[in-house]
């Protein structure tokens, strides 16, 4: 193995320092130093064996190895380099049926671009979360989205929105899997601030790419007086005043949710709403496809 005993005690201290985010964010993970050190035996057979997308842990920060928390998780590695999301392996879009929110367009990363379209041959390229896809066909509603997309003058919000209720539907390919479909869907959004309301249609291109967009549907408004918040505010501002240490941003987040939401009180209209997103979902090329997992 290439970690020295010292490498290894700093991978387990600084992945034990995480231990309470990682296991919320990764069911069945195990963070024993047992579990760490086979881990680790695992990757690095895995490295050495070739495996496409993988490399050597930083003991610095071994929690930016996807892999190694997915071996630490009890999942078998992919035998394919799958797609990725910022930068990090995208496995729900290889093991799941769909993923909602997904973001279209801005910079993609240098492992990306050099990477490309992992092979895969289209027409033109597309990037979803900072991934490419090649894009090998599209519907007639998704060509009319397509042109307000490429060309931020001849952008209508009010089209657009009309268009993107009419199941658009893009074709991608990455690599050696089998296609996805971009399309439109519906997306809770949590707690909805006021610009949800002022601005149900979008004005501009940028509005669309990276999050939900349009008027909110099916909101929870919340009921709120003025007298209630002033005189919450009343309430704490002693004693957030008092504490020095706290940042503008932390003083905001201790107020009482029972007595105003966190932030500025004039932005919080909605407590829930749901919003139009983009959604990535396999298409039927999947259908019989048996997902290629490395047996280690």
């Amino acid at each position: 193995m290439p970690y020295s005993p010292k490498d290894v005690d700093l991978i387990v201290e600084n992945l034990l320092a995480r231990r309470e985010d990682l296991e919320a964010s990764i069911p069945g993970i195990k963070l024993s130093r047992d579990a760490i050190a086979k881990a680790l035996d695992l990757h690095d057979h895995l490295v050495r064996s070739g495996l496409p997308g993988s490399g050597h842990v930083n003991p610095s920060a071994p929690s930016k190895s996807a892999l190694l928390l997915r071996i630490l998780s009890g999942k078998r590695p992919l035998c394919f380099r799958p797609p990725t999301s910022h930068s990090y392996p995208h496995y729900e879009l290889v093991e799941e049926p769909e993923v909602r929110n997904v973001g279209l367009g801005g910079p993609t990363s240098l492992g990306s671009m050099l990477n490309g379209t992992g092979g895969a041959s289209g027409t033109t390229g597309m990037a979803v979360n900072q991934c490419l896809y090649a894009l090998v066909g599209m519907n007639s509603v998704a060509e009319g989205i397509m042109t307000m997309l490429l060309d931020a003058e001849r952008f209508n919000g009010r089209k657009f929105l009309e268009l993107a209720d009419q199941s658009p539907i893009w074709t991608l390919k990455h690599g050696e899997w089998p296609a996805w479909e971009l399309t439109t869907g519906l997306s809770p959004n949590g707690t909805g601030l006021r610009y949800a309301v002022d601005r149900p249609v979008p004005a501009k291109r940028q509005d669309v790419l990276f999050g939900g967009w349009g008027a909110p549907i099916n909101p929870i408004v919340v009921e709120r007086g003025e007298d209630r918040i002033a005189a919450a505010k009343a309430r704490k501002a002693a004693a957030l005043r008092a504490d020095s240490s706290m940042t503008g941003v932390e003083r905001m987040l201790a107020l009482d949710e029972s007595d105003v939401y966190p932030g500025h009180p004039a932005q919080y209209d909605l407590l829930n709403f749901t919003r139009r997103v983009w959604v990535m979902r396999k298409s039927a090329e999947w259908e019989g496809f048996e997902i290629p997992y490395l047996d280690a």
